[in-house]
């Protein structure tokens, strides 16, 4: 510890509740504002005693995720309010039992195994492209985000399960919505205690008893099918498989049908509902920018001739990458990452005290304009191009976040958006229902507040003598403009 550390610019605030009524109201434009007054900013909680800080430096986040790592962990409001929903799992853990469940989720996310997943992503790909082509020869309305979950939710489902559960979670309603809404409230308010019988408290009860269930249905029904020796499928593997069979490497203990509860639940959550926010956002970025569209079609169209994108042809499809990348930049899920500081600290030459809490706030890192030029709010994918990215910070970029705690489902994320960005916008057209971009809504991820209502076109039954097929890909039609 340096003695010459500045103390971080305070936000200034109302004398008594600070900045968290601003937070409450719009806390992406609080972040936004604070950001003037420097890369490391100190905020004002209602709660007395408690330090709030924003972080926005590429340099800062190093510090935080890489550099100091060790002296950061998630804040203890963070960790009891996805306890609440997800148990104790990779998430939530901390320190070594944090390490030994990383290491035993690792062989899941391998490339390999990954390459198994292939199958999934690939047919429920083909499934969303005949549901839109039977939407657009009905002319009807869609809201992109909810068909965005509902095909992550069917991949994730299979991936975890073997099967696809998506049926199962149509049926108990909106239990996953209500438990993610429940979770972006309670990060973001002062909450009523779970115990309190309060309307929301209960229907977040409700949703996440229906998800245990469901949950604890799976693996009741997986351990049966073991034991059988008929799991179905194409011996590809399950995440739920490697769980059941997982043994700890010092104990040799199994984990327990809870501990496989909350990875399970962690999974489910996070695996579909990251991605479907994502790719509501490209859907509404492709239907401002018909040059983007244009070139998803024509890279499609010179690399694959006629057939459908699959998982092995994403190499040879770089720009609809280069939109994943860039719609994660403008528009991140994961907006802010919460730390804690354990003992003292110097980031960017200023004095951030034990205990402090932290926002690493990539919603502003991502559009600083030192980094990523004048138009940083501008949509630009080829700003990922490599001779543009040359000399950029790895940390100015931090979708998925960084260092030992780096997402550890992010190449399965890359994969299916890449898949869905390829073979859904070569295919179809968007066209919003509202002229004006949708407002972000900044909870538990960064969603479009109201969705995303559009209409779509389908170019493969408008250009002339096009083949109409649902399962077939189209020939380059005129632009929609």
């Amino acid at each position: 510890m340096t003695s010459i550390a500045a103390e971080a610019p305070l936000l200034r605030g109302h004398w008594l509740f600070g900045n968290s009524r601003d937070a409450q109201r719009d806390l992406l434009g609080l972040y936004a504002n604070a950001a003037r007054l420097g890369d490391v900013v100190q905020l004002r909680a209602a709660i007395s005693g408690i330090k709030w800080y924003a972080f926005y430096s590429p340099t800062a986040i190093e510090r935080v995720l890489h550099g100091n790592g060790r002296n950061y962990v998630k804040p203890p409001i963070i960790v009891r309010t996805f306890t609440q929903l997800t148990g104790l799992s990779v998430f939530t853990l901390e320190s070594d039992a944090w390490l030994a469940r990383r290491r035993l989720l690792q062989p899941a996310f391998h490339r390999e195994r990954l390459g198994a997943l292939a199958g999934v992503m690939e047919s429920a790909t083909r499934d969303t492209i005949e549901r839109w082509a039977a939407i657009a020869r009905r002319g009807d309305e869609v809201d992109l985000a909810d068909e965005m979950t509902r095909v992550t939710l069917r991949v994730a489902s299979e991936a975890l399960f073997g099967r696809d559960l998506s049926a199962d979670l149509d049926a108990t309603g909106d239990e996953l919505r209500v438990a993610l809404a429940h979770v972006g409230y309670r990060m973001n308010r002062l909450p009523v205690p779970l115990w309190i019988p309060s309307r929301r408290n209960r229907r977040f009860l409700r949703a996440r008893r229906a998800l245990d269930a469901l949950c604890h249905a799976a693996i009741a029904e997986r351990r049966r099918a073991i034991a059988a020796d008929r799991i179905d499928g194409d011996g590809r593997g399950a995440l739920l498989d490697l769980l059941l069979g997982a043994r700890d490497a010092e104990t040799g203990a199994a984990l327990d049908d809870a501990a496989i509860r909350d990875e399970v639940m962690t999974a489910l959550l996070a695996g579909h509902e990251t991605t479907a926010a994502a790719m509501a956002w490209a859907w509404a970025l492709l239907a401002e920018h018909a040059g983007a569209a244009d070139r998803v079609t024509a890279e499609a169209d010179a690399a694959l001739g006629t057939e459908v994108p699959r998982v092995a042809d994403l190499a040879r499809l770089p720009y609809a990458r280069r939109v994943v990348d860039e719609t994660l930049r403008l528009y991140p899920p994961a907006w802010a990452q919460p730390r804690q500081a354990v003992s003292d600290d110097v980031v960017d030459g200023v004095r951030v005290p034990a205990g402090a809490v932290i926002a690493l706030a990539y919603w502003v890192t991502h559009r600083r304009r030192d980094v990523w030029g004048d138009d940083a709010d501008a949509f630009d994918p080829d700003r990922f191009l490599p001779e543009r990215s040359a000399g950029r910070s790895r940390w100015a970029y931090a979708p998925f976040g960084g260092g030992q705690r780096q997402c550890i489902g992010q190449q399965f994320a890359l994969m299916e958006s890449h898949l869905l960005i390829a073979a859904l916008g070569r295919r179809f057209r968007v066209t919003l229902v509202r002229a004006e971009r949708p407002e972000p809504d900044a909870t538990f991820t960064l969603r479009p507040r109201g969705g995303v209502r559009a209409t779509l076109r389908d170019l493969a039954v408008e250009p002339p003598g096009a083949v109409s097929s649902a399962g077939a890909a189209p020939r380059r039609a005129p632009a929609s403009r």
